[in-house]
């Protein structure tokens, strides 16, 4: 695997055990891993610390759109420069989300909004074709607006997650 390629939701993610499985939209994508990382969060910032300044303004910019809307969303300074803890906990945010789940090998967070639910793994798992991250998405929308929402955001998130993984396994980060 030279790079971010689709797949399927990993069998030991527990993901589907603490969220919806029958989510409406779920993307997921897998690259190698060849860096040892101590902590899930290290692993973490390693794909998600590292959004180039456009990404940021799109980001940015659909925050505040959606702030405007009533949604809760994370404030501009996590989204330039995610603060970084020495540790972190269930219910601690990492990045701009909540943390649902932590365990050794898996991290889960997201965020529950009025429009729709929504968890990210990192999946971290060891195969014989050697070490692997997986990172899945998966939404869950409660009403049409939801729906809408991804029906437009979906193509340039999948597009953004597979550039966030390929750019980590090109700089040497994961």
């Amino acid at each position: 695997m030279a790079t971010a390629v689709s797949t399927k939701i990993p069998l030991g993610s527990r993901l589907p055990e603490i969220f919806t499985p029958r989510a409406w939209f779920q993307d997921v994508h897998s690259a190698p891993l060849t860096v040892r990382h101590e902590t899930m969060p290290d692993l973490f910032f390693s794909i998600f610390g590292h959004h180039p300044s456009w990404m940021k303004a799109i980001l940015i910019a659909r925050n505040r759109l959606a702030a405007r809307w009533g949604l809760a969303v994370a404030p501009d300074d996590e989204i330039l420069a995610p603060s970084v803890k020495p540790t972190y906990a269930v219910g601690d945010r990492i990045g701009p989300w909540p943390t649902y789940a932590l365990a050794d090998d898996e991290i889960i967070a997201g965020r529950d909004n009025r429009h729709l639910d929504f968890r990210v793994s990192i999946l971290r798992t060891r195969g014989p074709d050697g070490a692997a991250v997986t990172v899945t998405t998966l939404c869950q929308p409660h009403n049409l607006a939801g729906k809408a929402y991804l029906v437009a955001i979906a193509p340039f998130h999948i597009v953004g997650m597979r550039w966030l993984l390929a750019n980590a396994v090109r700089q040497g980060r994961i």
